[in-house]
């Protein structure tokens, strides 16, 4: 069921699609959003830029940019450190329909942990790009799709997809 919990400081509207900071100075957010190689967002006041480092080979998945100047002003997410079981609950944020502060529990119902998860925790338009959180907050992917058309499952990013983008590459074409 979707949350009107407070809006967590490291998950950012980005375009139309949602974005978090995380471990530093990652930004990351989805593919499938065709963001520009430098983004541009205000946070506490401070405009930020961004520059795209490392874009999947996949047709989807997570991008990540580094934030110039990135100091400890900036809220931020950690990135866990184990995949998630089936079984454990999670949480997805985000803004859906770019403009709304979305958070929806659930369950992880499937998926491989590495490439994708598949969730009970529902996305919607706009959340795309926002981060699926374990119980502890910590970043175990990237929301990506609905997965069903009767939107029981969606899908996220995978733990180690996930995880090698936000360590991964400094650099892609």
């Amino acid at each position: 069921a979707a949350s009107t919990a407070a809006q967590h400081p490291a998950v950012i509207k980005l375009g139309g699609c949602s974005a978090f900071i995380v471990n530093g100075n990652r930004l990351v957010s989805a593919k499938h959003c065709r963001h520009a190689a430098s983004v541009q967002f205000t946070l506490a006041g401070r405009t930020w830029t961004a520059r795209r480092i490392y874009t999947p080979t996949a047709t989807d998945g997570p991008v990540v940019f580094a934030i110039n100047g990135a100091d400890d002003s900036l809220p931020r997410l950690k990135l866990a450190t184990t995949p998630p079981k089936e079984g454990d609950q999670v949480v997805a944020m985000g803004w859906a329909g770019g403009t709304t502060w979305t958070q929806n529990g659930g369950r992880v119902t499937g998926g491989n942990g590495d490439d994708a998860n598949f969730a009970t925790a529902r996305a919607q338009p706009g959340m795309s790009g926002g981060p699926l959180l374990n119980a502890q907050g910590e970043v175990i992917g990237v929301v990506l799709a609905t997965g069903a058309l009767d939107r029981s499952f969606n899908v996220y990013a995978g733990y180690r997809v996930t995880s090698t983008a936000i360590r991964g590459p400094t650099a892609s074409k």
